[in-house]
């Protein structure tokens, strides 16, 4: 799933809280996804989503977050526009094969 990628690096997923904060949708169709993966853990006890921006910015992007903190691949909610976040960002595509 994650080949090619250098560590660390979040991969972007589509969904968003900007409109409804703590709501997540995506960002095509606005439908909330289907399942959940937030992490919660000795890292952050609360748990993910926490809208904890840096900058004073919110969080409202969605992520899979990078395993070098051994968090298996959880998502957290990141900063849309930190670029120390989005530097190592890598969205996921959808690929259907053409037969």
């Amino acid at each position: 799933m994650f080949t090619g990628l250098t560590e660390p690096a979040n991969v972007w997923l589509a969904y968003t809280d900007e409109v409804n904060e703590g709501n997540f949708v995506s960002y095509v169709t606005g439908e909330a996804p289907a399942w959940t993966n937030w992490y919660i853990g000795p890292l952050l006890p609360s748990g993910e989503p926490n809208n904890g921006g840096s900058n004073s910015e919110t969080e409202e992007c969605t992520a899979i977050l990078p395993d070098h903190y051994d968090i298996e691949f959880k998502w957290g909610d990141v900063n849309c526009i930190d670029s120390a976040v989005n530097l190592h960002m890598y969205p996921i595509c959808e690929h259907i094969p053409f037969w």
